[in-house]
């Protein structure tokens, strides 16, 4: 059998999938959130299933329509429970801190796959300098206790992912909290798009910097606002240079409308003189 193939003009549109990265903290401040909310444009993935377990396992009710959830609120106080990450470090990264935040007894986190092999010795440690007892630093793990606001130390250079789960935690105790880093923050990109999900909830940071995350916490929980969450193309954008950045937002539309980007951006911008 003999194929012929001759130039040709390629056209069409292709569309790109849903954010894992916006899914796993937008599902977490819902849950975290006063009230009800809609999600829109939230994708399908064992990692996503994952978060949605574990928040459904705290309290939370999800009720999935196609590529919209509506979320709930979890509970506090949760005892006696087992929490299964499945394969997810993303979401045991996030979730162990928003546990211990909302207080706890013997609850119980385990993983599958090669997930019980990870370290979270990082978050375990925060977590007992602070007065939550952890059984372990790898997986299962169990968590009693409640955290308080004060003063966190860890290091920079560790999965942007630790960070941010303890910005998750703090974002629901009242009063002042810092976050100390002993080495250069890393990965700086995917901590701001965590206190951009926070932002968007009226929850106020008052600085980042290499050196240290001071938040102001607000006197309630996180606002109940309903969020579409962008596509890949926030991820591409925050991989680039920021004068990229800016080429591609100012002559790409649909890039923008896709990524909600202009939020990161701005955010980016009031943040750079301190980075």
């Amino acid at each position: 059998m003999k194929a012929v193939i001759s130039p040709s003009s390629l056209f069409g549109t292709v569309s790109a999938p849903p954010s894992k990265s916006a899914g796993h903290r937008s599902l977490i401040c819902a849950a975290l959130s006063d009230g009800v909310v809609k999600i829109e444009n939230l994708g399908e993935s064992n990692d996503m299933t994952s978060t949605i377990n574990a928040l459904t396992a705290l309290g939370a009710t999800v009720k999935r329509d196609g590529l919209t959830a509506t979320l709930t609120p979890v509970k506090h106080n949760n005892k006696d429970l087992t929490i299964d990450f499945l394969e997810s470090g993303s979401t045991a990264r996030f979730l162990i801190p928003v546990a211990a935040a909302l207080g706890c007894e013997n609850i119980t986190f385990c993983g599958q796959g090669r997930l019980p092999e990870r370290p979270f010795g990082t978050i375990a440690k925060v977590l007992r300098d602070n007065g939550v007892a952890c059984s372990s630093d790898t997986l299962p793990m169990t968590v009693s206790g409640q955290l308080k606001p004060g003063k966190f130390t860890l290091p920079g250079d560790i999965s942007s992912q630790y960070i941010s789960g303890l910005l998750l935690a703090l974002s629901i105790i009242k009063g002042e909290s810092e976050i100390l880093l002993s080495t250069p923050l890393q990965s700086k990109d995917y901590v701001l798009m965590t206190i951009l999900e926070q932002r968007l909830r009226f929850l106020k940071i008052n600085s980042l910097s290499r050196a240290n995350l001071h938040l102001t916490l607000p006197t309630a929980l996180l606002r109940a606002t309903g969020r579409r969450l962008p596509s890949i193309w926030l991820q591409v954008l925050l991989a680039v240079k920021l004068p990229l950045r800016v080429w591609i937002l100012i002559h790409c539309k649909e890039i923008r409308k896709l990524s909600n980007c202009y939020a990161v951006l701005v955010l980016k911008l009031q943040l750079t003189a301190t980075m």
